[in-house]
């Protein structure tokens, strides 16, 4: 099939086909073909493959002579990716962000669209912040449940632990946790034995005294 170059531009080649008569737009990479075969010298443009550059890559795979692999990355829809650039369609996976989801995030933040910051933690003590879930390596600060110790601890059970907020009644002030209520059992032990003890060596003391004998009068 013989072609002839009808128009040539940097981004849209169309070539016409004598035989035909269909007219064909071509992809080339620099906008140059071949004037007889409709080749495209250079390569295509990201996202089509073919001598002429008409074949668009096939679902999974993106860029330039599609090379690229969806999969690769690291999409919410793990092969969903736009065919030119590599983006991901419905988003990234938590800890990792730019359009085709290809960088994690950076230092000090977490989670979906790198949105969480690891300070707003209620970790115990400071540990390394997970740039996926954001876990604590360590427990939590008291009152403080999750992953990522973000969920406060709710009156007849945690939260779901998860990252969404609990639907259950939140504890009361005066709420206390099992081991509140023993370390208060503990002392109030302690002092009563205390009290128990002072009680019976006065009662003691005094009936020591009771019982001595009188003095003998002259």
């Amino acid at each position: 099939m013989v072609y002839l170059q009808k128009c040539c531009l940097l981004l849209n080649l169309v070539y016409l086909s004598l035989i035909t008569g269909d007219q064909f737009t071509c992809h080339c990479n620099d906008g140059d073909c071949n004037q007889l075969t409709g080749a495209c010298s250079n390569g295509c443009l990201p996202g089509w493959s073919g001598q002429s550059c008409q074949t668009e890559c096939p679902d999974g795979s993106y860029g330039y002579n599609c090379s690229g692999i969806c999969d690769n990355r690291h999409c919410l829809a793990p092969s969903s990716c736009d065919k030119i650039t590599g983006a991901c369609d419905n988003g990234c996976l938590p800890g990792w962000r730019l359009h085709n989801c290809s960088q994690e995030c950076v230092s000090g933040f977490y989670g979906e669209r790198c949105s969480l910051r690891c300070d707003d933690r209620n970790c115990r003590n400071y540990c390394k912040c997970d740039t996926v879930h954001g876990s604590c390596n360590g427990s939590c600060l008291p009152g403080y449940v999750g992953l990522d110790c973000r969920h406060r601890e709710y009156y007849g059970g945690d939260d779901d632990g998860g990252g969404g907020e609990g639907t259950t009644t939140p504890r009361p002030s005066w709420w206390m946790t099992s081991t509140d209520a023993a370390k208060i059992g503990i002392f109030g032990g302690v002092m009563l034995i205390v009290i128990i003890c002072g009680i019976a060596l006065e009662i003691h003391a005094k009936g020591i005294w009771c019982i001595q004998p009188p003095e003998n009068k002259a």
